[in-house]
This record gives C-alpha cells, structure tokens and sequence, in this order.
C-alpha cells in the first residue's frame, strides 16, 4: 500500500510540474498565440521610435574596431573619448596614431590599411 501512495504522489508531482510549465511557456509574450490567418490580415504594431539607422562603412569599422575602448557614438569608455577628435588631429595624425599608438593605446597594425585610412578621414570629419 505504500508503494501505490509514492507512485501517486510522484505522479501529482509531475502533473504539477508539467502544468506549471504550460502555464508559464503558454503564457509568455514570446509566444506566439496568433493564427497564421489573423497574422496576415492585422497591420504591423505602431512604433514611436525611430527606425534603426543605417551605419556607413566607416561607422561599421568604428563599431568593429574602435568601439570597445573609445564607447558608443564616440563618447569614450575604457579610453577617450573621440567626440570632435577631427578638431584636435588631423588625418594624416589619426592615421599615424592607429599606425604606431600613442599613450596607453598600443599600434592598431592588425586593421587592414585601407580601414585605417577610411578610420582616420571619419574620425578626421568628427569636429
């Protein structure tokens, strides 16, 4: 007899658990609860954001580069910031610096040359 009443218990158990997750999986906002029909027909939800922005291929090589010392939008991080760093070096000194470093910044040899240069005009362009 109380064999059965484990093998009861464990089955109340399990119930449990397995409703619980329904509960919770069917009720989250991921889900998606709509029907292919009511998909196609309702218009897509309204934004007051903006569209994400369109990054140019110097704003890429920012983000690829540059944006894990110097932060987002060039407002500094680990390192410096770079907002209106075309008021204090030219290009050809930006370029210098990504080349051999300057302070704590060691060289950015590894950045194929062709990025460097297009780097060096845009953060030149930054004023």
């Amino acid at each position: 007899m109380e064999k059965r009443q484990g093998t009861k218990t464990s089955l109340v158990s399990r119930l449990l658990v397995c409703t619980s997750l329904l509960f919770l999986f069917g009720c989250s906002s991921d889900s998606a609860t709509t029907s292919p029909d009511s998909s196609a027909s309702s218009a897509p939800p309204e934004s007051d954001s903006a569209p994400p922005a369109v990054l140019s291929a110097e704003e890429k090589l920012y983000e690829m580069y540059c944006l894990n010392c110097h932060g987002e939008q060039l407002k500094g991080g680990y390192a410096p910031k770079l907002e209106g760093i075309g008021n204090k070096f030219s290009e050809e000194e930006l370029l210098k610096i990504m080349v051999e470093g300057i302070g704590k910044m060691p060289s950015q040899k590894y950045i194929p040359e062709e990025d460097q240069k297009l780097l060096a005009k845009w953060l030149a362009e930054q004023k």
